[in-house]
């Protein structure tokens, strides 16, 4: 329902369409190019999301923690980058840039994974001292997550409002 109302809104079949071409972001895609790359970060997202969840949770082991916290960091990196975007000071080639450090951002990601299992194994060996530490486990993962994901999750976040105001 969402995906149909913003196609109708785009292709000004809504009145709040005219409310929306105010804020032009200067690009010169064709609108297929746009829905496509919507469609495509869309999926890509939704798949990286549910990657991470099991690879963290064949890092750390199985825990019931795992998904609200890979959930939480997309979420939070998600509304981060569309948040803090500024449709008026982005120039013609902004999509294409974000695509790129988008790339980069998912390679450094996809490289460390071979090491996951490593680090955090470290950590949660160097707690296993005091019961109380739990928490401070759950904290750290959190950071993890945070460090790693945050990047492409802001530049995706940024992507749609850009694809949408374009």
């Amino acid at each position: 329902l969402v995906g149909a109302y913003f196609y109708l809104l785009a292709n000004n079949q809504l009145p709040t369409a005219k409310a929306l071409d105010s804020f032009a972001g200067g690009h010169h895609l064709p609108r297929w190019a746009l829905i496509l790359l919507v469609f495509c970060t869309g999926t890509v997202t939704l798949s990286l999301e549910v990657t991470l969840v099991r690879i963290i949770n064949l890092s750390v082991g199985s825990a019931y923690f795992v998904f609200p916290i890979v959930l939480g960091v997309f979420v939070f990196g998600l509304a981060l980058g569309s948040l803090t975007l500024n449709t008026r000071k982005q120039g013609p080639y902004s999509i294409v840039a974000f695509l790129a450090f988008l790339f980069f951002a998912v390679s450094i990601v996809y490289l460390t994974i071979p090491y996951w299992p490593y680090w955090l194994h470290n950590v949660r060996a160097s707690l296993t001292d005091v019961n109380s530490n739990y928490y401070v486990y759950i904290l750290l993962i959190i950071a993890f997550c945070l460090v790693l994901f945050l990047p492409f999750l802001w530049a995706l976040g940024r992507l749609l409002p850009l694809a949408y105001t374009a």
